[in-house]
C-alpha cells in the first residue's frame, strides 16, 4: 500500500512537471511570435521600400487571367478516343471562342510587356539603401531580412505565360477500362491557332468555299422545300424544264451557301437573273 501511494506521487509530481513545462514551452514560443509581431510591424511602419513597393501595385495594373487552360474531350468509344487528333480539337475549341481567346491573349501579352518596367522598378527599389536605411539596418539586426522578406511577399506575379491543357479521356460501357492521353500547348500554340481559325473564316467565306459547299444532300433539300418549282414563274421538271438552286443573296457579292439563302429556280429564270440583287425589292 506504501509503495503504490508512492508511486501514485511520483506519478502526479511527473504529470503536474510536464504540465508545467508544456506552459512554459507555449508562453516561451508565445512570447518569440508577439516579438516576431511587433518586429514586423516595426519593419512595415518605418520602412520606405515597403511602402514604395505596394506603390507599385497601384501604379501597375495588370489583368488576372489563368496561367492555365484545360480542355477536355470525353470520347464517346476507343476509335475516336483513337483517332481524336489534339490540335484539330484544340482548334475546334478556339474556332468557338475565338473572341474569348484573342482577349486572352491581349491581355497576357500586355501583363508581359508591363512586367518588364514593373520589374525593372522593383528591382531599383530593392537594390538601393538610403542613408536612413543604413541607420536602421545597424541599429535592427532584424530590420533589413524582415524588409526584404516582405518586399518578395508584396512582389506581383502577373501572368505572363500560358498553358493549355488538352486531355481525352474514354471510358468503357462498363466502367472498367480507362483511358487518358494529354498534350499542352504554349501561348505561341495559342497565337498561332487564332490564326489558322481567322484563316479558315475568311476561306469560308470565299466564293469558291461556298460554291462547293453545295453538296446533293442540300440541293435536294431546298427543291424539296419549294416543291420541285421554280419560285418565280412555277415551272417544274414536269413542265421540260431544268431546275437550278439559286443564291439569292448572290455568291460575287458575299453571299452564303445556306437554306435562308437559297431557293429553286427555272434555267431561265435563274440565267436572267444571274447575279443582280435589289436590296431595296424584290429579288
Amino acid at each position: 500500500m506504501d509503495n503504490s501511494g508512492e508511486y501514485f506521487t511520483m506519478l502526479l509530481i511527473l504529470s503536474i512537471s510536464l504540465f508545467v513545462i508544456a506552459v512554459i514551452v507555449v508562453i516561451f514560443f508565445g512570447i518569440i511570435q508577439v516579438i516576431k509581431i511587433k518586429r514586423r510591424e516595426f519593419v512595415v511602419q518605418n520602412s520606405e521600400k515597403i511602402r514604395l513597393v505596394g506603390n507599385l501595385g497601384v501604379k501597375y495594373q495588370f489583368y488576372e487571367v489563368s496561367p492555365n487552360i484545360d480542355l477536355k474531350c470525353c470520347c464517346s468509344s476507343k476509335r475516336e478516343f483513337d483517332r481524336t487528333n489534339f490540335y484539330e480539337f484544340f482548334f475546334d475549341c478556339i474556332s468557338i471562342e475565338l473572341d474569348h481567346y484573342k482577349t486572352i491573349i491581349s491581355m497576357v501579352l500586355k501583363n508581359r510587356e508591363l512586367y518588364d518596367s514593373y520589374n525593372a522598378d522593383f528591382n531599383a527599389i530593392v537594390s538601393s539603401v538610403t542613408v536612413r536605411e543604413q541607420k536602421l539596418y545597424l541599429k535592427y539586426g532584424f530590420f533589413e531580412k524582415t524588409e526584404a522578406a516582405f518586399c518578395d511577399k508584396k512582389k506581383l506575379l502577373p501572368t505572363t505565360s500560358l498553358k493549355i491543357n488538352v486531355v481525352k479521356t474514354y471510358v468503357s460501357p462498363m466502367g472498367r477500362n480507362y483511358y487518358q492521353d494529354s498534350c499542352a500547348f504554349s501561348l505561341n500554340d495559342l497565337v498561332n491557332c487564332c490564326n489558322d481559325v481567322e484563316i479558315y473564316e475568311k476561306n469560308k467565306k470565299t466564293t469558291k468555299y461556298q460554291r462547293e459547299n453545295m453538296g446533293d444532300s442540300l440541293r435536294y433539300d431546298i427543291l424539296k422545300r419549294d416543291g420541285f418549282r421554280c419560285v418565280i414563274c412555277g415551272a417544274s421538271q414536269q413542265d421540260g424544264v431544268k431546275l437550278h438552286v439559286d443564291h439569292i443573296f448572290p455568291v460575287s457579292k458575299g453571299g452564303k451557301t445556306e437554306p435562308s439563302n437559297l431557293r429553286t429556280l427555272c434555267e431561265r429564270c435563274n440565267r436572267g437573273k444571274s447575279d443582280k440583287f435589289d436590296p431595296l425589292g424584290l429579288n
